[in-house]
């Protein structure tokens, strides 16, 4: 456990976890920052080219936690973050929250089982299992998406118009449209 805080002021105690599962003796380099509602800074000094990009998940303003996690090791491990609340200025401040990972280029698939965000007090996202890649690592909205049929009711032989409102996440997204029953 890496006790971050501010002054050892037990409500701004926000301890990362590193629960190494890999046998032998491993180094590891940590540090975390807050940052402003835009994330910034961000990274530039890591195991992989700086973060250069954050658009759709990454932008705090809608979907990030303000602050970036820096962690550096060959070992294999269980993460687990903490944050303060206050750095929580995401839109659905209690919707689920997730890790995400730089890998040099662009931000990986959320991870983790997630956890609902936090406006007060601490935090925490994890653990999130089986983790090899270290560099900076942030905590976004969980993927989700609203759906909605217009009208909401039809007959047989009618028309509807389906519509899905994605929020978290980035990249493309694809939807699969299914009728009970079958057919339908």
């Amino acid at each position: 456990v890496f006790p971050f805080g501010v002054g050892g002021i037990p409500a701004d105690y926000i301890p990362f976890t590193f629960n190494k599962t890999t046998a032998g003796s491993s180094d590891i380099s940590m540090s975390t920052w807050t940052t402003t509602p835009q994330n910034m800074p961000h990274p530039d000094i890591s195991n992989v080219a700086a973060v250069n990009s954050m658009i759709c998940t990454a932008d705090s303003v809608t979907s990030a936690i303000d602050r970036f996690w820096d962690i550096q090791s060959t070992a294999t491990a269980d993460l687990t973050f903490s944050y303060l609340g206050s750095e929580n200025t995401i839109t659905g401040q209690t919707d689920t929250l997730k890790a995400q990972h730089w890998n040099g280029a662009s931000w990986d698939a959320q991870a983790g089982p997630g956890d609902p965000g936090v406006t007060s007090g601490i935090g925490t996202v994890g653990p999130i299992p089986g983790q090899t890649t270290f560099s900076p690592w942030i905590l976004t909205r969980a993927l989700r998406v609203t759906a909605s049929a217009i009208p909401a009711t039809i007959c047989p032989g009618s028309s509807i118009q389906l519509d899905a409102t994605p929020f978290g996440g980035s990249g493309t997204y694809t939807y699969s449209w299914t009728s009970v029953p079958v057919g339908f």
